[in-house]
């Protein structure tokens, strides 16, 4: 029962007490299979490999064929680079003729570096033809296939599964009573916040006045680097990288009135710059708590390309890092990712082009009233000439150059986002251009990007 109440908040991302059930159920049974998987997965959704390792490995002991619990530990092996212990969980079943699709997965993501790519896509495509899986298992083995046939050059064959899997994920997000309009403000909306809410407005509105310089802003769209970027700083002596950090879009929650504009912050000019102030101590808490020494501290939430009104409210001194790339391939590369309910928009091309002009008019938008430094970086530019783009950005955070962000491929650090394999190597460029292997499916979405070229 504990386990289950764990499970239930654990869904409504309540960490706390979902721990408090977990090990209440512990305490009553030390070797209890539920709670230490449930430990496990409150681990992992914290960002804490170690620890998700630690008790899924425990709940393993208790449960040794359990294949979920093998699929799961080693998808994380595989994302830590430890391509042999991966493989040596994975291979008993492999060769026992397992169809269990977490198990699949792992072992296809490994594959690639195993070179046992053609094995791999048999087995999926076996596993989808037997039929009888449940939604999720198919979006998930759709995905990977995707994924495989991509890196094997077979492009048509790449998109038509990539297509399905988006499919079934809206036919689940419809299921689960998702509504995918309405997500995000459209250009029609941005467009009247320059005049309603112009530079005055945003001047009147209290400020907290904090003079911390300790926060470091990555944003921009998903799949623009943004990763890599986090990476490379985080190489350098000074800098914790602190990954996708929710603070700023919960403060937003939190301090703003109803709606999606700026009006939404109006009301604390008569509230004062307390609440501000308080946020913003609230969120340097975190920072603080992630990384006491650092003197720089990189949030790398894309998405925080909203919220940088709120951000110039609460810290009027911090860097901004905007990471931008060709609108093609970064609409391709969302559409070929899985992500949370939120972004629903993203298994539709239509709706990814029209979110995509949203990020671009509300970045000028920023520009056009906003005081706070924002440094600019084309990806394109990162990857074919990286010393000097990397000296602009250890610039920019006012600090010393270090050859270290040069090897950051070298640096030992989980990646939690779909990004985790490109910063394991050494910098390339060949996910540039990409959307040229689907010139023929993006017809349409190159269309109406064409005013961002």
């Amino acid at each position: 029962v504990l386990c289950n109440l764990g499970d239930l908040v654990l869904g409504e991302d309540d960490f706390r007490q979902a721990r408090f059930y977990a090990e209440a159920a512990l305490k009553i049974s030390p070797d209890f299979f539920d709670a230490h998987h449930l430990l496990g997965k409150i681990c992992r959704q914290q960002e804490d490999y170690d620890q998700t390792l630690n008790h899924f490995y425990h709940a393993l002991q208790i449960q040794p064929g359990n294949e979920n619990l093998i699929g799961s530990i080693a998808e994380i092996l595989e994302k830590r680079g430890e391509f042999n212990k991966a493989r040596a969980l994975l291979q008993p079943l492999i060769r026992g003729g397992t169809s269990n699709p977490l198990v699949l997965k792992a072992y296809s993501a490994l594959s690639r570096n195993l070179n046992e790519e053609e094995k791999a896509l048999q087995l999926l495509e076996n596993t989808i033809k037997r039929g009888g899986l449940k939604i999720a298992a198919r979006i998930g083995l759709h995905s990977e296939l995707g994924k495989q046939y991509d890196h094997l050059g077979r492009y048509p064959q790449a998109f038509a599964h990539y297509r399905q899997a988006n499919l079934l994920e809206r036919e689940l997000e419809i299921q689960s009573g998702v509504k995918s309009s309405n997500r995000f403000p459209s250009c029609e909306n941005i467009n009247d916040w320059f005049t309603q809410f112009d530079a005055d407005y945003w001047q009147e509105l209290p400020h907290a006045n904090s003079d911390c310089s300790r926060p470091v802003f990555v944003v921009g769209m998903p799949r623009s680097g943004t990763t890599l970027t986090e990476q490379i700083l985080a190489s350098h002596p000074d800098i914790h990288g602190a990954g996708e950090l929710p603070d700023i879009a919960n403060l937003a929650k939190a301090l703003a009135k109803q709606g999606v504009g700026p009006g939404r912050f109006q009301y604390l000019i008569a509230d004062g710059p307390q609440k501000l102030a308080d946020a913003a101590q609230k969120y340097l808490e975190t920072l603080y708590r992630r990384s006491p020494g650092a003197v720089r501290v990189v949030d790398k939430m894309p998405t925080n390309f909203w919220h940088l009104g709120l951000v110039s409210l609460l810290f009027p001194d911090a860097r901004v890092i905007h990471l931008k790339r060709d609108p093609r391939d970064t609409c391709l590369s969302m559409y070929f990712q899985r992500f949370h309910t939120s972004m629903i928009f993203t298994t539709d091309l239509d709706e990814l082009a029209a979110y995509y002009l949203a990020y671009t008019r509300i970045m000028e938008y920023w520009e056009s009233v906003l005081n706070i430094r924002v440094l600019d970086i084309q990806y394109e530019d990162l990857v074919s000439n990286p010393e000097n783009t990397i000296r602009k950005m250890i610039d920019y955070c006012g600090l010393e150059w270090d050859d270290r962000c040069l090897q950051f491929h070298s640096v030992r650090r989980d990646i939690h986002t779909p990004s985790y394999d490109q910063v394991r190597q050494p910098m390339y460029s060949k996910s540039v251009g990409r959307w040229k292997n689907y010139r023929k499916e993006l017809t349409g979405l190159n269309e109406t990007l064409k005013q961002c070229l």
